[in-house]
């Protein structure tokens, strides 16, 4: 569901939080170039009430998502609220280079909320339904 291909884009998605959060109480503008910078010279940083410690930073930063060896098939699935659904454009790029492994991989997108950045409980019934479809044909 939703894989981060990129740590580094992730880690900068992180560190946008902080600066949403610096933003709404009116602290000093700051942009991620300085927090990667903060980050570098040794200083942990509390983003959305999380302590992201350099190590981690860094370890995340450097992460790329890679076919585990020996994976013949996948499925992968994405949510979208946009009105024409698509693969985002890096998950187009992994799915391409793991199908030429070979790799036999199934993808979709359906309509749903991105539930695992938000702080309330979401549900989305579209991506359960691919779930159980993805499963039972694995197993048939």
């Amino acid at each position: 569901w939703q894989p981060v291909v990129s740590g580094s884009t992730a880690l900068t998605q992180f560190l946008r939080l902080k600066l949403a959060g610096e933003a709404l109480a009116g602290q000093g503008r700051q942009t991620t170039t300085e927090l990667r910078a903060a980050l570098q010279a040794g200083q942990t940083l509390d983003v959305a009430g999380y302590a992201l410690p350099p190590a981690v930073a860094d370890g995340l930063a450097q992460a790329s998502l890679a076919r585990p060896a020996g994976t013949e098939a996948l499925v992968w699935l994405e949510t979208s609220n946009r009105p024409e659904p698509d693969l985002l454009p890096a998950s187009k790029a992994a799915l391409a280079l793991w199908q030429a492994a070979p790799c036999r991989a199934r993808s979709a997108v359906v309509a749903g909320p991105a539930f695992w950045q938000t702080v309330e409980i979401e549900d989305a019934p579209a991506l359960i339904s691919a779930s159980t479809a993805a499963i039972i044909g694995m197993t048939s």
